[in-house]
């Protein structure tokens, strides 16, 4: 059952450009690039000589950078 859920998530996955990447995030493209010479930050994928970002993996490396905020005691 968990195999059969990991191939459904994977073929409803959308995949990005580095452009389409550097829009959600808004992280310029020339760093994607660099992040991808140095395998950091968010993973991707090539296939052949085309790079994608896996849209879950997006959206995950955007929840792991945000910031938790405490309000002050009243």
């Amino acid at each position: 059952m968990i195999v059969s859920m990991l191939v459904l998530e994977r073929m409803t996955n959308q995949w990005l450009t580095d452009a389409q990447c550097s829009s959600k995030t808004g992280i310029p493209t020339g760093t994607l690039r660099d992040w991808q010479f140095k395998k950091q930050n968010i993973c991707f994928s090539r296939i052949g000589r085309l790079v994608r970002y896996s849209e879950a993996e997006v959206e995950a490396y955007l929840q792991s950078q945000g910031v938790e905020v405490q309000t002050a005691a009243q």
